[in-house]
């Protein structure tokens, strides 16, 4: 049965969490992304290319249930368990259908940055 936790319950006890945060670069769908600045409920990615910038994500911050997720799908494929090494939960980078709602892209970061003031 899966837990029912609200996303701002976990965020308001972000530090008691055993939360597997993002991390300060990542690459998705071909582009590399880096932080620039973030709180507990939002985050600003510098989004590039090639060493050059090309656009900013803002969003809010979203955690996931993350441990016992992924002992179901070890247990669905058939592979050994080793809960002990994973986090209980996960931050996530916004997918695409989420922009509009949590997640934001500018082509300015003083943009970003009214946007990402602007989220509570």
């Amino acid at each position: 049965m899966e837990k029912a936790i609200k996303n701002e319950d976990l965020i308001n006890n972000y530090s008691k969490l055993d939360l597997e945060i993002l991390p300060r670069q990542l690459r998705k769908n071909g582009f590399d992304y880096k932080l620039i600045k973030r709180e507990n409920h939002k985050c600003i990615y510098s989004q590039g290319h090639d060493d050059s910038i090309i656009g900013y994500e803002v969003f809010k911050t979203k955690i996931t249930l993350y441990r016992d997720a992924m002992i179901r799908m070890k247990e669905k494929i058939g592979r050994g368990n080793s809960p002990e090494s994973l986090k209980e939960f996960k931050e996530v980078f916004p997918g695409n259908e989420e922009f509009g709602r949590r997640a934001w892209s500018y082509n300015k970061l003083d943009n970003a940055l009214k946007k990402y003031d602007s989220l509570n």
